[in-house]
């Protein structure tokens, strides 16, 4: 289990790296330096492991630094002009339902001007089908950018990982050259087309799109109805190449394995064979590799019977696949691979135990013998699984399938025959479609039964719901699990004795435990108290306005929010203490959807002192549902010269719209400005006010003076009118904008008036924090 301590380290060492990007890579080389120094000095000493994890933590921060930043291209996103990339095709081009999607090596690009040797990837879009394949030396034109970010999911991190870090979409392609690619690779890749083919010759849709995803992992042909319907009852996993998908697979063939053969050996060649084989077949890309890996850990397990084994395997498997790419850590597929393996080796044996228990007080012997062979290793399996990728899946996408045991439960029994029976027949067709043509339909059979029980489940009321989490839970749930696994395993003095005092005292403990908690509990409350000290967060939700104010005696005032629920609710759960469930006042600056969409949901989990609007005529479905959820919360028009005042001395006062707008007037003209009094600091809010709302909020007579200036509209070229600024005198200026925005913000002419200040962008520095004592302010990013 040493190697499981290890990877932990390793593991904590790249998380740690992560959180402080600001430390240089020479920095982390010193402390891998020291911790080595260490370990040899203390190397017989009793606490070698720990020494030997210190030392794992230093050379993962170090491996972290080393990760590949953007290539040279990546300097010419958000170009204003088109430019003129060429490069190769590296990967198979994805065809999509409009468009097809291309990984592009590129050698050198033509901005306009000059013709300038560059380098990284690029994620190249091209409208409509396309004969572009793996191993083209193409010429791509279009406009440069950076990739976007959605609410559950950011394409920008996505892309990140393996190394793209810009996008051009709706390009026009020129093929200047065929075949430059690896010729191994070029002939898999035409397998697999091939492979497509035949299934689409042998079976009708939705069949065959499900049997390509399913052994091909091409996903594309699927109908999105389909695809939602499996996503609802949480079922996504069956139709593409997954971790999850391949553990669930091998676990069921392990386990009819071993009853047909007593040859350990035997079986685990079989299934090693099967597994290298499918992997190369379908490509051998970094998912799917991945997920083979994991997988090959449940077929060589029982070889050895050590229970030990499986989770010492995962961890070398994680170490390797970081030591390749520390970013995999943040893949959801590798969290799930990771989970679903960790289930299986954790669960499965414990809950076959009790199930076979169940089976024999319920059922009489024979009828208990025939329905244990029928259900139970494909119950065993799924409820094992489930049990740690549930909350990952909670985590990612809140969304919670009250059905997914069950459908699971109908499903996979089958996958396992799905998979040999179409692969057997994938084969056969190769050398002769018709022959192989019986076998395509009995496959039929099977993927019909899986999309029957899909379908039918997936119309139920209550097969997906919304459900949040808070993250730190779901660490809390991985911790323990982990954590009393490597105690299970290790079994020291201290674990032992502690459970023989428990079995002996049962009440006794219970009052102990109980006290503990109360203590844990009432320590988790004091650590999150006001600290005495003024927080405002320019929250990272995307391209939007959303500011939450901490006061000294903690009262929050949440300013817009964006349009993304669930990065606004967990920007919320980072911040505010565990046990408040009020949020005294929120703000809405004006109706714009973009920056006001995610209040609903805000208003579904916390409650509202009192709601300030811009008195603007309800024109939107957000205006609505935020008057419907408000309750007994007042929503009170403000205009300028309206003053809020809290205990702790923090006052804060309108200085725009002077009169509430009316139904035709711009958003942007007349959004709420706020400027925020603590001591001797003060800071101007703008939101997205617009520099004609700035020239009437001027000649209404206000002094819109401030220590620290939010700059309106993200700084866009036309964002700021220079004597409002003049007007304002701040010592500080912030921009809050978005790297993946897709206006190009922030524009030339703003920064030229604001180059004699200091100033801070989130896209640079991050999501920024400032806190204030009311006599100094101080900033830093916040992650």
């Amino acid at each position: 289990m040493r190697l499981v301590y290890v990877v932990l380290g390793w593991l904590a060492g790249i998380l740690l790296a992560a959180a402080m990007p600001q430390l240089p890579a020479i920095f982390w080389l010193l402390a891998v330096t020291a911790a080595v120094f260490i370990l040899v000095i203390g190397w017989r000493s009793p606490q070698r492991v720990f020494l030997l994890s210190l030392c794992a933590l230093t050379l993962g921060s170090y491996r972290m630094e080393l990760v590949p930043r953007a290539g040279t291209v990546a300097y010419l996103n958000s170009t204003p002009q088109t430019v003129q990339i060429e490069g190769l095709i590296v990967s198979e081009p994805r065809v999509r339902t409009d468009r097809v999607d291309l990984r592009v090596d590129v050698a050198s690009a033509f901005n306009g001007q000059d013709v300038l040797d560059v380098n990284g990837l690029v994620l190249v879009s091209v409208r409509g089908q396309s004969s572009l394949s793996y191993g083209d030396h193409i010429r791509a034109s279009g406009y440069l950018g950076l990739p976007a970010t959605f609410d559950t999911f950011s394409y920008a991190d996505y892309l990140a990982r393996s190394g793209v870090f810009s996008v051009m979409q709706n390009a026009r392609v020129e093929v200047l050259s065929h075949d430059e690619g690896s010729p191994l690779y070029a002939a898999l890749l035409s397998s697999k087309t091939r492979a497509h083919h035949l299934i689409e010759q042998a079976l009708p849709d939705p069949s065959s799109a499900l049997l390509s995803g399913i052994l091909l992992g091409d996903e594309s042909g699927i109908d999105p109805q389909l695809a939602d319907d499996f996503s609802a009852v949480g079922a996504s996993h069956i139709i593409a190449i997954s971790g999850f998908n391949m553990v669930i697979v091998s676990g069921v063939v392990m386990g009819l394995l071993g009853r047909i053969t007593t040859q350990r050996w035997l079986a685990v060649f079989i299934g090693l064979l099967a597994l290298g084989l499918y992997t190369l077949f379908v490509g051998a890309s970094a998912a799917v590799v991945r997920a083979a890996l994991m997988s090959s850990l449940l077929v060589i397990a029982p070889l050895l019977r050590r229970k030990t084994y499986v989770p010492a395997s995962l961890a070398f498997v994680v170490l390797l696949l970081t030591i390749v790419n520390p970013l995999s850590l943040w893949d959801v597929g590798f969290q799930l691979s990771a989970a679903a393996v960790l289930g299986l080796a954790l669960f499965a044996e414990p809950l076959q135990r009790y199930m076979d228990a169940f089976m024999v007080w319920l059922l009489p012997n024979r009828v208990e013998a025939t329905a244990a062979k029928l259900i139970r290793e494909p119950l065993v399996v799924t409820l094992a699984v489930q049990l740690t990728t549930l909350p990952l899946t909670i985590l990612y996408f809140q969304k919670l399938s009250l059905v997914v045991l069950v459908v699971n439960l109908l499903i996979v029994p089958v996958q396992a025959a799905l998979l040999i029976v179409g692969g057997v027949a994938l084969l056969v067709a190769f050398a002769s479609p018709m022959i192989a043509l019986p076998l395509f339909w009995l496959d039929g059979l099977l993927l019909g039964w899986t999309i029957g029980v899909v379908r039918w489940f997936a119309a139920w009321p209550g097969a997906n719901i919304t459900f949040y989490i808070d993250p730190r839970l779901i660490a809390l749930y991985f911790l323990l699990v982990v954590g009393g696994a490597l105690l299970m395993s290790a079994k020291p003095l201290w674990v032992l004795r502690l459970t023989s005092f428990v079995r002996q005292r049962l009440v006794l403990n219970v009052v102990m435990w109980g006290g503990l908690g109360v203590v844990l509990l009432s320590g988790a409350i004091l650590l999150s108290r006001p600290d005495g000290l003024l927080h405002i967060w320019f929250l990272d939700v995307g391209h939007s306005n959303a500011i939450l104010v901490q006061t000294p005696g903690g009262a929050q005032m949440l300013i817009d929010g964006g349009a993304y629920p669930s990065r606004l609710l967990t920007a919320l759960g980072d911040r505010m203490p565990f046990y408040d469930r009020e949020i005294e006042v929120i703000v809405v600056t004006q109706p714009d959807e973009n920056d006001i969409a995610a209040l609903p949901a805000v208003l579904n989990r916390y409650q509202a002192g009192v709601i300030l609007t811009n008195g603007h005529p309800i024109v939107t479905q957000v205006q609505q549902d935020m008057i419907d959820l408000a309750a007994d919360a007042p929503v009170v028009p403000v205009t300028a010269g309206y003053e809020i005042a809290f205990d702790d001395t923090v006052r804060v006062e309108v200085l725009h719209p002077s009169q509430a707008p009316q139904t035709d007037e711009a958003f942007n003209t007349d959004s709420v400005v706020l400027r925020l009094y603590y001591g001797d600091v003060s800071f101007l809010l703008m939101g997205d006010l617009s520099a004609e709302g700035q020239a009437s909020l001027l000649e209404n007579g206000l002094w819109p003076a401030a220590n620290i200036l939010q700059v309106p509209n993200h700084a866009r070229e036309d964002a700021i009118n220079e004597d409002f600024l003049q007007a304002v005198q701040p010592q500080v200026a912030l921009v809050h904008i978005d790297e993946a925005n897709r206006w190009g913000d922030p524009g030339g002419r703003s920064l030229t008036l604001l180059a004699d200040m200091p100033l801070y962008r989130s896209d640079v520095m991050g999501p920024l924090h400032f806190w204030s004592d009311g006599t100094t302010a101080w900033v830093s990013p916040d992650f």
